[in-house]
């Protein structure tokens, strides 16, 4: 099996002297090129052709090497390079902000609930018990700041772009979270996605009651949609793709054949050797293979 390992910059242009520099490094821990570069954006995006995958720790000494340039690397497999099915987790991934932690500030809450979901994303609470300690501080918040939180709510860059690419190849895309319906349904719709899954918080008399409803979407549920549309759809999981910033999406990213950290999470970047830590979410796309043709195509 060959590899492709993918250089995109951010705000700074990619030049052939970046390639040389990773391309040097391999040649120093034995890992031979299967091919000639290839450039799918000019200045922007590349492909290193690779007969064998670098494992975790040159990943990481390629990303520190290249971080002060603010260019990510990402390691894909030759077969099955584009994907079937997207599964991306919403808050700070495709969105920029917390929902919850967006809604405590209302609620006067905001300092007590954001340390819980640092903890939460970085796996040293129990998902179970964090996810009820906050959502019981919000009790009494009125439905219009939950309106107000949403209209606030922003559009991680490139996501957009990066569904319509994925779409117009035939991907079923999925958003997958463990926040909430109230905003994973006008998220998904907005974005593109085909389905959408979340918590419910509940309401009654236009008010938050303190409580979600059972039963709860974390981390193994996550993982259980993935497994589940696979099957629905009839591929392995070698077809998927996934992204998520936290621990609550890590056994959902290392399940599918492609799982990409996007900004992680302090324990996620130590444990997934693909990260976007620079580049917008289209990093996604050069991942697969896709060009900046493919980009423009849907854009024109």
């Amino acid at each position: 099996m060959s590899y492709y390992l993918t250089l995109v910059a951010s705000d700074k242009q990619l030049t052939p002297g970046h390639l040389a520099r990773i391309q040097h490094y391999l040649d120093s821990q034995g890992i031979a090129p299967a091919g000639p570069p290839c450039w799918l954006s000019p200045h922007h995006a590349a492909d290193l052709p690779l007969a064998t995958r670098p494992h975790f720790d040159q990943m990481q000494a390629m990303r520190r090497g290249l971080d002060e340039d603010r260019v990510d690397l990402l390691i894909s497999a030759h077969d099955s390079r584009r994907k079937t099915l997207f599964f991306a987790d919403m808050d700070s991934t495709v969105i920029t902000t917390e929902t919850l932690d967006e809604l405590a500030i209302y609620a006067g809450v905001g300092e007590q609930v954001a340390d819980i979901t640092r903890a939460t994303m970085n796996g040293t609470i129990d998902f179970h018990e964090a996810i009820r300690r906050r959502v019981g501080m919000l009790k009494g918040l009125p439905e219009e700041m939950l309106k107000k939180v949403l209209t606030q709510t922003a559009i991680s860059p490139g996501v957009e772009i990066t569904l319509k690419v994925m779409k117009k190849h035939g991907v079923h895309a999925c958003l997958v979270s463990s926040g909430f319906t109230y905003y994973t349904a006008p998220i998904a719709a907005a974005c593109g996605f085909d389905d959408h899954f979340g918590n419910v918080l509940d309401i009654e008399n236009g008010h938050l009651t303190g409580q979600v409803l059972e039963p709860i979407l974390d981390k193994n549920s996550k993982l259980e949609v993935l497994k589940a549309k696979t099957e629905e759809f009839g591929c392995d999981l070698q077809q998927t793709l996934a992204t998520g910033d936290g621990s609550n999406d890590m056994p959902m990213m290392q399940a599918a054949g492609l799982g990409v950290a996007y900004h992680p999470r302090p324990l996620v970047a130590e444990s997934i050797d693909n990260q976007i830590v620079h580049a917008d979410f289209t990093a996604l796309l050069y991942a697969q293979g896709y060009s900046e043709a493919d980009i423009h195509a849907v854009m024109n």
